[in-house]
């Protein structure tokens, strides 16, 4: 599934920051121009395990990456500035980023980096989130079946923002996903001034614990969304259900990080995966496992997707 479902945001993400879709471009560039974002964002990934790594394996094959990935964009770039410096309104088309970011500012390195860090967060993953739903529903063959039931309710044509809304069972699985198998596996934040946590600190980690000026915190979403204290005892299972009656704080189910620095775009995220997964599952009947591994083996790059991808067979209606 994660073959079909990243060429499908791939597309989406391109068209909105460049003006077109690079899975369908003839340009051989944007396949050489993928492949060295993905090795970057491998490599960035093993950085942020291991600070030092650059240190001692001083990659070249990065830097490489790096250019091509700048180079690549630049010409997106180039295209914008034809396109704003053209008068016609007829040559106008619909929302595209560069035009936008173009119009506001004529230093292309800031335009560039805004760009490539917004197909960062952008580019996969909605696509990681939503083949991690496929994922469980393939080990779930029973919430398969129940979430089917609630999706035939509604008409596949006529299905509206408000309508994929208002489907708990969906809206349910989704977030089961989200704790179960988080696209972001941790994160971290700098402390911009000395300040004092509410708690962390002491043997029993609920005392004040101070934070200096400086100082890096690490939190990872794994550990964070199986605690059996706010989840109960059954934490690790793939559960939807939970959802119907759980109320947790702002701060223990962070699918989307929070604070300043949360992701703007989550809700565009959850209604692509909402609309695709409801249409799949009203198209076919069941899904079928078909990976060996049962469990969820993590391949961490920035995102942390399934190391063997989503091997599924769907049964169609």
């Amino acid at each position: 599934m994660s073959m079909l479902c990243l060429p499908l945001i791939l597309d989406f993400t391109t068209e909105f920051l460049f003006g077109e879709c690079l899975t369908s471009s003839p340009d051989k560039n944007a396949i050489i121009f993928l492949e060295a974002f993905h090795y970057g964002q491998a490599d960035i990934g093993k950085t942020t395990q291991l600070p030092y790594w650059t240190v001692f394996t001083q990659d070249k094959k990065f830097w490489q990456a790096s250019k091509i990935a700048r180079d690549f964009v630049d010409g997106y770039i180039d295209r914008a500035v034809l396109r704003c410096d053209s008068k016609s309104p007829a040559k106008r088309r619909k929302y595209i980023l560069a035009d936008e970011l173009v119009r506001i500012t004529k230093d292309k390195e800031d335009i560039r980096n805004q760009l490539l860090n917004t197909f960062l967060a952008a580019h996969d993953t909605t696509a990681v989130l939503m083949t991690n739903v496929f994922f469980n529903l393939a080990r779930n063959p029973e919430v398969y079946k129940k979430l089917r039931q609630e999706v035939l309710q509604i008409d596949p044509n006529e299905a509206s923002f408000d309508e994929l809304k208002s489907l708990p069972y969906l809206r349910n699985v989704v977030k089961e996903t989200s704790r179960l198998t988080p696209v972001v596996g941790q994160s971290a934040r700098i402390a911009l001034q000395d300040t004092i946590l509410p708690s962390g600190g002491g043997p029993s980690g609920k005392s004040p614990i101070y934070v200096r000026k400086g100082t890096s915190v690490q939190f990872n979403f794994f550990a964070l969304h199986r605690r059996p204290e706010v989840y109960g005892q059954d934490a690790g299972t793939f559960r939807p259900e939970r959802w119907g009656t759980l109320q947790v704080g702002s701060w223990d189910f962070l699918p989307f990080i929070g604070g300043p620095r949360v992701c703007p775009a989550q809700q565009m995220a959850l209604m692509q995966v909402r609309f695709t997964v409801a249409r799949v599952v009203q198209n076919f009947r069941s899904i079928e496992n078909r990976d060996p591994v049962l469990e969820f083996v993590e391949q961490y790059r920035i995102t942390s997707d399934s190391k063997n991808g989503c091997k599924v067979a769907l049964i169609p209606a």
